[in-house]
């Protein structure tokens, strides 16, 4: 008795291109046929359930009994060392940011220090000249009266 290939997959929550795939390696007419023997169908249902992760169209996963390499796993696997790689070179870059912040605000810091300290050193120069100049005290001479008042 034949099957349905696509009812069968939907009704055991199979992903029916990795059904395909099962049946070609044992009988390579079932590419391209919409039926199976339904004895070839159960036989390959067996060997998804005995280790095989299932995945049907609707999300369901069925957990595989006994793990095995799957093209799911190596690239969820290469997925996460790929992510891991990025999380590193990320952290390394935002460190090396961090640490020539940090460096350049100790150089800014350092010539602001220096600017000040020499701006207060030309003030206090400034305050000794100053003090060493000497003036000579003038004796002012009252102004005269303007001969015309009305102006003021």
């Amino acid at each position: 008795m034949r099957i349905d290939i696509s009812k069968f997959c939907v009704e055991n929550l199979l992903n029916e291109t990795d059904f395909r795939l099962k049946l070609v390696e044992r009988d390579s007419k079932c590419d391209t046929s919409k039926t199976v023997e339904k004895q070839l169908a159960l036989e390959v249902l067996e060997t998804f359930k005995n280790g095989l992760v299932l995945t049907g169209d609707n999300g369901i996963d069925v957990t595989p009994t006994n793990p095995t390499i799957s093209l799911e796993n190596e690239l969820a696997q290469n997925s996460i060392e790929t992510l891991k790689v990025a999380d590193y070179l990320i952290k390394k870059t935002n460190d090396r940011l961090l640490e020539n912040y940090n460096s350049r605000n100790l150089e800014l810091v350092e010539k602001i220090r220096e600017i000040r300290i020499a701006r207060f050193e030309a003030l206090e120069n400034a305050f000794l000249d100053l003090d060493s100049v000497k003036v000579e005290k003038t004796n002012l001479t009252p102004v005269q009266k303007p001969k015309f008042d009305f102006f003021i």
